[in-house]
């Protein structure tokens, strides 16, 4: 393309001026900008970056390549440190769990240790149930641990293993698992350009907050994923899990429907739900820990069906490992579908500290299974910046809305917090129902790690849908829940530690103001709009500022020589009072028109408690004329009209070839 629209200064024609009044999602979404604008401004052109400049030739170029059998290693820390709080019994029973139920049969796995120095374990094997016997006699224990910590070493170990025999290492996973600082070298550093050059992805999980803080940086300049995992949860084996879904069939993926880390004094219970796109290979997988000096019995579990019927540990379904503490149910056939309710029982004369994982696939090989993915925007933010953690739940291309997100943020310093991550298209979440749910993270309390886990749910009560069988429907799910690892973010600035005393940000920009209603004769709109919050999208906001005027211009670039929209303006709302973030807010204002034909232009910005102030939000025009509504630009109609006619002939095509369509799924329902 030759030409942008620009603005009216700098457009090469009359034809190319940007239309700021349009009501598109463009000028919504980016602050009312021109496309030559908003692409000046990003990083790629900014300050005179990548200027205009001939081209020979604008002929692309194909590069045809083959998808590769996946091929992993294992990275693994046996230093002194990894004894501390029993680290390597939690490794040992990830490592087992992961050879066992992620890795996927015909791909290759191979495994290195490392302390001073680095060893193999293991070269790449084609996985199979033999391979996995042999794999799990390797995998490194209590007795395996000593020495100091060159992670360096580990991955030049890793970076022989795939290329053996003359392999090319390119695309190839070194999976890093350690607990502690560099003090040896090689160290990531040394070898960290050799990885890059050889195209090597490289996944780190970092085990407490003294693992390097290199660990981020290795993994996002090699297209990796870096997880984070504190004693006390069940993170380690999530973060082994999310990295093996890596170039996987979505069909053979295993889904994690719950997982959790819990403290058994004589017994406890969970409940859990199989929903109608999963069922196959059903597996409830428990671990505990059983210490050194300690000779006592294993954990029990006992398993109700939703058909009432009971799986013990004497039935067929039940295996217990006691060389690795692992208990594991495994369901014959396809799991019902419904509630499972899961008791497990301590008979040990002490407290026993146990992870619990509940995963199944798809029910149908060529059918999708509702998906839960989750992730981090950067995986280093520092204040002022926020990070964005975001989560899509999809069945396959299609979004499942309506669904209760929640994330669980570890933090460096005090206990994990809990937010609501929504689907509203306001704050940190672009488009409305889309399946993606966003929230911003503020909350920093000090230099670190900041990992997230999703838990996704739905009770199964959302509406269906239209009665009407020609309109477009919105299925139920029913019943469903589902668990996403987000990965780990590092804040490593000052303002990290400072960010929990002084407050960095304000209420976000509110993008979604419309006029709800109007009535003329008493000169009245209504308009709503998304609360946002006291630090973006979270908490409350302490007053709202409506302003007013007659020209769009005058309010896109003046905003605050507008005329102010006072309390005796304001007939329904309450200015000083906003609602908690993600609320929908309704205000009334009465305006004393000139003339019906009169046409203003409204916009609002948020305050917080500490002065801060949000950005401007999108702007309305209202006309108070009884025979108009909202006034629109001529070019904006003209738009609309030409889309009508595309829906209508697209439609009439969906008609002739009887093909019926369904939009979306919402937690209750999928549109499919």
């Amino acid at each position: 393309m030759m030409d942008f629209c620009d603005t009216e200064d700098n457009a090469d024609s009359s034809g190319m001026v940007h239309n700021y009044e349009a009501p598109t999602k463009q000028n919504v979404g980016c602050n009312y900008k021109s496309v030559w604008e908003v692409l000046n401004d990003h990083v790629d052109f900014r300050d005179d970056t990548n200027p205009p400049r001939s081209v020979a030739s604008t002929v692309p170029t194909f590069k045809v390549v083959k998808r590769q059998c996946k091929r992993t290693v294992l990275v693994l820390d046996i230093s002194g440190s990894m004894a501390s709080y029993g680290r390597i019994y939690r490794l040992e029973q990830a490592v087992v769990n992961y050879i066992n139920n992620d890795v996927q049969d015909g791909e290759y796995l191979g495994m290195v240790v490392f302390n001073s120095t680095a060893a193999v374990k293991s070269l790449l094997v084609e996985m199979n149930d033999e391979q996995r016997e042999s794999m799990l006699l390797l995998v490194p224990g209590p007795g395996d641990v000593d020495g100091a910590t060159s992670i360096g070493a580990g991955l030049l170990q890793g970076i022989e293993v795939l290329e053996q025999n003359g392999q090319n290492p390119n695309g190839g996973i070194l999976l890093v698992v350690t607990d502690g600082e560099e003090n040896t070298s090689p160290f990531i550093d040394d070898v960290l350009s050799e990885i890059q050059e050889k195209l090597i992805t490289v996944d780190t999980i970092a085990i407490e907050s003294e693992a390097s803080i290199k660990l981020e940086n290795l993994s996002s300049t090699t297209c990796g994923m870096s997880f984070f995992y504190s004693e006390g949860s069940n993170a380690l084996k999530e973060a082994f899990s999310t990295s093996a879904q890596r170039d996987q069939e979505i069909s053979s993926l295993p889904i994690t429907l719950y997982s959790n880390s819990l403290t058994v004094y004589s017994s406890d219970n969970l409940v859990f739900h199989i929903d109608s796109t999963i069922g196959d290979k059903t597996k409830i997988v428990v671990d505990y820990i059983e210490y050194i000096g300690y000779n006592d019995t294993a954990i029990e579990l006992t398993l109700e069906l939703p058909d009432g019927s009971f799986i013990t540990k004497n039935s067929p379904a039940y295996t217990l490992d006691s060389l690795f503490k692992i208990v594991t149910i495994q369901i014959p056939g396809l799991a019902q579908v419904g509630e499972y309710k899961l008791v497990i029982n301590n008979p040990s004369s002490y407290v026993r500290d146990v992870t619990v994982t509940v995963q199944s696939r798809s029910r149908e090989a060529d059918q999708y299974p509702i998906m839960a993915v989750s992730e981090w925007s950067a995986q280093n933010v520092s204040p002022p910046k926020a990070a964005i953690l975001n989560a899509a739940v999809t069945r396959g291309f299609t979004p499942v809305i309506g669904a209760m997100v929640v994330a669980t943020i570890e933090r460096p310093a005090g206990g994990p917090l809990t937010y609501t991550l929504r689907d509203n298209g306001a704050g940190a979440d672009v488009t409305q129902e889309d399946g993606i749910y966003s929230m911003y993270f503020t909350d920093f309390n000090g230099t670190g790690r900041y990992s997230a886990k999703v838990e996704v749910e739905n009770d199964g009560n959302q509406p269906c849908g239209d009665e009407d069988d020609t309109a477009p429907e919105d299925v139920s799910t029913g019943s469903f829940q589902r668990i996403a690892t987000g990965g780990s973010l590092t804040c490593d600035s000052t303002e990290c530690t400072y960010a929990a005393y002084r407050d960095f940000y304000p209420p976000a920009r509110i993008d979604d103001l419309s006029v709800r209603r109007k009535n003329s004769d008493k000169g009245q709109v209504t308009f709503q709009f998304t609360a946002p919050g006291d630090d973006l999208d979270q908490g409350n906001a302490t007053s709202y500022e409506f302003r007013v005027h007659q020209d769009f211009k005058t309010m896109l670039r003046e905003f605050n020589k507008t005329n102010l929209v006072d309390r005796e303006m304001v007939i329904e709302g309450d200015l000083l009072a906003p609602k908690p973030a993600g609320q929908t807010e309704e205000f009334t204002i009465e305006i004393k028109a000139n003339t019906d034909s009169t046409v203003y232009v409204f916009s609002l910005v948020a305050n917080d408690d500490y002065g801060n102030t949000s950005p401007q939000s999108n702007i309305v025009t209202v006309s108070l004329d009884p025979k108009s509504g909202i006034r629109m630009p001529v070019v904006a109609i003209v738009i609309i009209v030409l889309v009508a006619f595309v829906i209508i002939a697209v439609s009439a095509l969906i008609i002739c070839v009887k093909c019926k369509t369904k939009s979306k799924v919402t937690a209750g329902n999928v549109v499919p």
